[in-house]
């Protein structure tokens, strides 16, 4: 949410245009924090 919230206010705020790349790459970064976010806390816990 922060990535969001920050390119939104470069946006919005300070009227600076985001190129392909700045959307790209925040997206990668949402879905990375997404994967850790919903991924199997007990997993570290499990035996072999």
């Amino acid at each position: 949410m922060n990535i969001a919230t920050s390119l939104g206010w470069l946006w919005l705020a300070e009227g600076i245009q985001l190129n392909a790349w700045d959307v790209v790459g925040a997206g990668l970064a949402i879905a990375g924090a997404l994967v850790i976010r919903v991924s199997r806390r007990d997993t570290a816990t499990q035996s072999v």
